[in-house]
Protein backbone atom coordinates (compact mmCIF):
# COMPACT_ATOMS: atom_id res chain seq x y z
CA UNK A 1 0.00 0.00 0.00
CA UNK A 2 1.18 3.67 -0.88
CA UNK A 3 0.22 6.57 1.66
CA UNK A 4 0.51 9.90 0.26
CA UNK A 5 0.84 13.22 2.26
CA UNK A 6 -1.35 15.87 0.94
CA UNK A 7 -1.76 19.53 2.07
CA UNK A 8 -5.07 20.90 1.96
CA UNK A 9 -5.51 23.80 -0.42
CA UNK A 10 -5.63 27.37 1.46
CA UNK A 11 -9.41 27.71 -0.27
CA UNK A 12 -10.77 24.18 0.67
CA UNK A 13 -13.01 23.83 3.65
CA UNK A 14 -14.16 20.24 5.07
CA UNK A 15 -16.47 18.58 2.82
CA UNK A 16 -15.15 19.99 0.00
CA UNK A 17 -12.95 18.54 -2.79
CA UNK A 18 -9.51 18.95 -3.91
CA UNK A 19 -7.82 17.18 -7.00
CA UNK A 20 -4.10 15.77 -6.14
CA UNK A 21 -1.43 14.17 -8.50
CA UNK A 22 0.23 10.76 -7.62
CA UNK A 23 4.16 10.71 -8.60
CA UNK A 24 3.23 8.06 -11.20
CA UNK A 25 0.92 10.82 -12.92
CA UNK A 26 -2.36 9.35 -11.85
CA UNK A 27 -5.31 12.05 -10.54
CA UNK A 28 -7.41 11.81 -7.59
CA UNK A 29 -10.14 13.75 -6.02
CA UNK A 30 -9.25 14.06 -2.68
CA UNK A 31 -12.77 15.27 0.12
CA UNK A 32 -11.33 17.36 2.71
CA UNK A 33 -12.25 15.97 6.38
CA UNK A 34 -14.23 17.70 8.91
CA UNK A 35 -11.10 17.75 11.37
CA UNK A 36 -8.95 19.23 8.75
CA UNK A 37 -8.84 22.86 7.59
CA UNK A 38 -6.59 24.72 5.11
CA UNK A 39 -2.54 24.14 4.70
CA UNK A 40 -3.31 21.19 7.31
CA UNK A 41 -1.36 18.17 6.16
CA UNK A 42 -3.31 14.81 5.53
CA UNK A 43 -2.13 11.62 4.97
CA UNK A 44 -4.35 9.44 1.97
CA UNK A 45 -4.55 5.59 0.68
CA UNK A 46 -3.32 5.84 -2.83
CA UNK A 47 -4.80 2.84 -4.81
CA UNK A 48 -2.56 1.02 -7.28
CA UNK A 49 -1.38 2.32 -10.93
CA UNK A 50 -4.35 1.37 -12.87
CA UNK A 51 -3.53 0.78 -16.72
CA UNK A 52 -5.95 2.24 -19.12
CA UNK A 53 -5.70 -0.07 -22.62
CA UNK A 54 -5.70 2.29 -25.31
CA UNK A 55 -7.69 2.16 -28.60
CA UNK A 56 -6.95 2.15 -32.36
CA UNK A 57 -6.86 5.32 -33.42
CA UNK A 58 -9.56 4.84 -35.52
CA UNK A 59 -11.87 4.54 -33.07
CA UNK A 60 -10.61 7.06 -30.17
CA UNK A 61 -14.04 9.32 -30.50
CA UNK A 62 -13.71 10.55 -26.96
CA UNK A 63 -12.13 13.21 -25.83
CA UNK A 64 -8.46 12.39 -23.87
CA UNK A 65 -9.52 13.79 -20.66
CA UNK A 66 -13.03 11.57 -20.41
CA UNK A 67 -11.13 8.53 -21.25
CA UNK A 68 -9.33 8.00 -18.04
CA UNK A 69 -11.31 7.47 -15.01
CA UNK A 70 -11.51 9.51 -12.11
CA UNK A 71 -10.23 7.58 -8.95
CA UNK A 72 -11.40 8.99 -5.31
CA UNK A 73 -8.42 8.88 -2.68
CA UNK A 74 -9.34 7.59 0.77
CA UNK A 75 -8.27 9.64 4.06
CA UNK A 76 -5.70 7.76 6.54
CA UNK A 77 -5.05 8.67 9.95
CA UNK A 78 -1.32 8.74 10.83
CA UNK A 79 -2.25 5.78 13.40
CA UNK A 80 -4.01 3.51 10.82
CA UNK A 81 -0.57 3.93 8.53
CA UNK A 82 1.32 0.35 8.88
CA UNK A 83 4.95 0.55 9.54
CA UNK A 84 5.86 -0.70 6.38
CA UNK A 85 3.97 1.81 3.93
CA UNK A 86 5.72 4.14 1.43
CA UNK A 87 4.60 7.50 2.56
CA UNK A 88 5.28 9.68 -0.39
CA UNK A 89 5.28 13.74 0.08
CA UNK A 90 2.50 15.66 -2.10
CA UNK A 91 5.82 18.03 -3.02
CA UNK A 92 7.26 15.47 -4.79
CA UNK A 93 4.85 14.83 -7.57
CA UNK A 94 5.29 15.50 -10.97
CA UNK A 95 3.17 15.55 -13.99
CA UNK A 96 6.15 14.32 -16.31
CA UNK A 97 6.49 10.62 -16.85
CA UNK A 98 10.30 11.28 -17.98
CA UNK A 99 11.38 13.26 -14.68
CA UNK A 100 14.63 11.57 -12.86
CA UNK A 101 13.17 8.81 -10.82
CA UNK A 102 14.51 9.15 -6.90
CA UNK A 103 14.53 5.97 -6.29
CA UNK A 104 17.07 4.68 -8.68
CA UNK A 105 19.65 7.64 -7.84
CA UNK A 106 23.07 6.25 -5.83
CA UNK A 107 24.53 8.65 -3.17
CA UNK A 108 27.98 10.27 -4.20
CA UNK A 109 28.76 13.20 -2.47
CA UNK A 110 26.33 14.79 0.49
CA UNK A 111 26.55 17.72 2.80
CA UNK A 112 23.51 18.01 5.27
CA UNK A 113 21.36 19.55 2.72
CA UNK A 114 23.55 19.36 -0.63
CA UNK A 115 23.50 15.88 -2.58
CA UNK A 116 25.19 14.45 -5.95
CA UNK A 117 23.56 11.61 -7.15
CA UNK A 118 24.77 9.18 -10.04
CA UNK A 119 21.56 8.40 -12.09
CA UNK A 120 22.79 5.46 -14.45
CA UNK A 121 19.74 4.26 -15.53
CA UNK A 122 19.49 4.02 -19.51
CA UNK A 123 17.63 5.34 -21.28
CA UNK A 124 15.96 7.50 -18.63
CA UNK A 125 19.32 9.36 -17.95
CA UNK A 126 19.45 10.44 -21.46
CA UNK A 127 18.82 14.16 -21.70
CA UNK A 128 18.51 16.88 -18.87
CA UNK A 129 16.12 17.79 -16.27
CA UNK A 130 15.56 20.62 -14.04
CA UNK A 131 13.12 21.44 -11.34
CA UNK A 132 12.99 24.38 -8.68
CA UNK A 133 10.80 25.48 -5.70
CA UNK A 134 11.07 28.79 -4.32
CA UNK A 135 8.44 29.41 -1.75
CA UNK A 136 5.22 29.65 -4.14
CA UNK A 137 7.12 29.53 -7.86
CA UNK A 138 7.82 26.36 -8.93
CA UNK A 139 9.61 25.43 -12.25
CA UNK A 140 9.81 21.99 -13.67
CA UNK A 141 11.88 21.69 -17.52
CA UNK A 142 12.90 18.79 -19.47
CA UNK A 143 14.96 18.55 -22.43
CA UNK A 144 16.21 15.88 -25.02
CA UNK A 145 14.42 13.29 -23.43
CA UNK A 146 12.98 10.03 -24.66
CA UNK A 147 8.95 9.65 -24.51
CA UNK A 148 6.95 7.95 -22.58
CA UNK A 149 3.68 10.18 -24.28
CA UNK A 150 1.47 7.86 -26.51
CA UNK A 151 2.63 9.11 -29.69
CA UNK A 152 5.51 11.05 -28.87
CA UNK A 153 9.22 10.15 -29.31
CA UNK A 154 11.41 12.49 -28.14
CA UNK A 155 10.44 15.18 -25.78
CA UNK A 156 13.21 18.55 -26.77
CA UNK A 157 11.85 20.91 -24.73
CA UNK A 158 8.98 20.67 -22.42
CA UNK A 159 8.39 22.61 -19.10
CA UNK A 160 5.91 24.24 -16.79
CA UNK A 161 5.63 26.94 -14.58
CA UNK A 162 3.43 27.11 -11.79
CA UNK A 163 1.80 29.04 -8.53
CA UNK A 164 1.47 26.51 -5.55
CA UNK A 165 0.99 26.29 -2.07
CA UNK A 166 3.66 27.41 -0.25
CA UNK A 167 5.03 23.74 1.03
CA UNK A 168 9.16 24.63 0.95
CA UNK A 169 11.52 27.24 1.09
CA UNK A 170 13.86 26.74 -1.63
CA UNK A 171 14.72 23.53 -3.87
CA UNK A 172 16.34 22.51 -6.84
CA UNK A 173 16.86 19.52 -8.71
CA UNK A 174 18.98 19.16 -11.88
CA UNK A 175 19.73 15.96 -13.74
CA UNK A 176 21.92 16.31 -17.03
CA UNK A 177 22.96 12.52 -18.55
CA UNK A 178 24.13 10.54 -15.87
CA UNK A 179 25.19 13.07 -12.95
CA UNK A 180 22.36 14.62 -10.45
CA UNK A 181 22.66 17.69 -8.48
CA UNK A 182 20.15 18.42 -5.55
CA UNK A 183 19.89 21.29 -2.50
CA UNK A 184 17.21 21.80 -0.13
CA UNK A 185 16.83 24.66 2.40
CA UNK A 186 15.02 22.91 4.66
CA UNK A 187 16.00 19.22 3.43
CA UNK A 188 13.05 16.77 3.14
CA UNK A 189 12.58 13.46 1.57
CA UNK A 190 14.04 13.89 -1.92
CA UNK A 191 17.02 15.64 0.13
CA UNK A 192 17.72 13.77 3.20
CA UNK A 193 20.37 15.10 6.09
CA UNK A 194 23.47 13.49 4.65
CA UNK A 195 26.98 13.26 5.29
CA UNK A 196 28.72 11.05 2.60
CA UNK A 197 31.81 10.68 -0.08
CA UNK A 198 32.14 8.68 -2.86
CA UNK A 199 29.05 6.54 -1.85
CA UNK A 200 29.81 5.86 1.75
CA UNK A 201 27.27 7.36 3.97
CA UNK A 202 28.72 8.33 7.52
CA UNK A 203 25.05 10.27 8.50
CA UNK A 204 21.16 10.43 7.48
CA UNK A 205 19.03 11.81 9.22
CA UNK A 206 20.57 12.59 12.21
CA UNK A 207 21.81 8.73 12.41
CA UNK A 208 25.05 7.32 12.28
CA UNK A 209 24.82 4.18 9.87
CA UNK A 210 28.58 3.99 7.95
CA UNK A 211 27.02 2.01 4.96
CA UNK A 212 27.78 2.14 1.51
CA UNK A 213 24.37 2.01 -0.50
CA UNK A 214 23.62 0.98 -4.58
CA UNK A 215 20.34 3.04 -4.93
CA UNK A 216 17.71 5.33 -2.87
CA UNK A 217 15.64 1.82 -3.10
CA UNK A 218 18.40 -0.27 -1.47
CA UNK A 219 18.46 2.15 1.09
CA UNK A 220 15.12 1.44 2.02
CA UNK A 221 15.09 -2.29 1.74
CA UNK A 222 18.04 -1.95 4.07
CA UNK A 223 16.76 0.40 6.75
CA UNK A 224 13.32 -1.90 6.81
Amino acid sequence: MTVMAVQVPLNVFPGMQFRVMTPYGQQLDVVCPHMAGPGQMIHIRVPAQQFVPQAPPAQQIMRADSAKPKVAAQEVKEDEIPADAVVTPAFMKTSMPEATQEEHLCPCLSCICISCNIYATFPDCVGAYVKGVCCCCECEELCCKLSRTDGSLCKCMHGEVEIIVPVTCIKSVQTCCCIDARIAIPFDEEVPCELGLMGFICVKNFECVCQVYETHAKQSEVKA
